[in-house]
């Protein structure tokens, strides 16, 4: 794994469960093992104008972040998680 890859991990939702959702790593914390990542959202309206960045079709990451779907990266919802 590495800075910029695109995994499954289980994130915190507003109700305090934790889902599988899509996240960006960011960077490593050594040497723990635990990476700092930023959610994915399907949801395009959630996405804040000068901070979030939204990867579409049209967007030249799109086809290398295996979405299969448009998203918004959410670099106001980072957390850190252990490697497993």
């Amino acid at each position: 794994m590495k800075a910029g890859d695109v995994v499954r991990v289980a994130l915190p939702q507003s109700d305090g469960q934790h889902k599988p959702r899509p996240a960006v790593l960011v960077a490593a914390f050594p040497p723990f093992g635990d990476w700092l990542v930023v959610g994915i959202s399907g949801s395009l309206g959630l996405a804040v104008p000068d901070l979030d960045i939204v990867i579409d079709r049209g967007h030249p990451s799109f086809d290398m972040a295996r979405l299969g779907f448009p998203g918004v990266i959410r670099l106001g919802h980072a957390y850190v998680v252990p490697v497993t």
